[in-house]
């Protein structure tokens, strides 16, 4: 408080010393709410990161932006992890998340909040990524057989070749050689079937 501010507070009758304490200590309360609130929406949405990265199929490429949720949940946690009041955010976000899905979060997305630490989420990609490279063959010649017409089986192969370099591209930015390398076979294999 600065000099004029100390003769106002002096000033003041008890009552309005009172009144003004208790406005000062309920604003530090509602701060301190919305710090909590804070918190517990973000491990609730790092729940929800988790799930969601975890679900996403290994047949179709790694979403960025599922990715980069993981990552943002990832450093949050990093960052509020271990706060004295996080327990009691933890208990919060577990309550809203079951209440919400029907069902708790499962012991993965409760250790991804808890020890972060414990997670590398670009290794965590870099696996879906290798996942997804070493499946996508198979999983479009089962697609691929299953079509009846010549044209169909010829159009499937046009749009796979149109979107393989894209995710060629994506792998390679990740230094994903052997990912790269299976998609750049998968595509050639594709190529010459066309020009036959």
């Amino acid at each position: 408080m600065n000099a004029q501010n100390l003769t106002i507070f002096y000033g003041l009758s008890d009552e309005e010393k009172e009144r003004m304490a208790k406005s000062r200590q309920e604003r530090k309360e509602k701060e301190r709410r919305i710090e909590l609130r804070d918190k517990w929406m973000a491990i609730g949405m790092a729940f929800m990161a988790y799930r969601h990265f975890m679900e996403s199929s290994d047949t179709i490429y790694p979403d960025d932006r599922t990715s980069e949720r993981l990552r943002e949940a990832h450093a949050e946690m990093r960052s509020i992890a271990q706060d004295p009041d996080f327990a009691e955010c933890l208990q919060l976000a577990t309550d809203d998340y079951s209440c919400m899905n029907g069902e708790k979060p499962t012991e993965e997305q409760i250790c991804f909040a808890t020890q972060p630490e414990e997670f590398n989420p670009e290794e965590m990609i870099r696996s879906k990524w290798l996942t997804f490279a070493n499946g996508y063959r198979e999983y479009w010649e089962e697609q691929i057989g299953l079509l009846k017409r010549k044209s169909a089986m010829t159009n499937r192969r046009r749009y796979l070749l149109e979107h393989l370099d894209g995710f060629i591209e994506k792998a390679s930015t990740l230094s994903l050689d052997e990912a790269v390398r299976k998609l750049q076979e998968y595509k050639r294999y594709n190529e010459q079937i066309l020009a036959e």
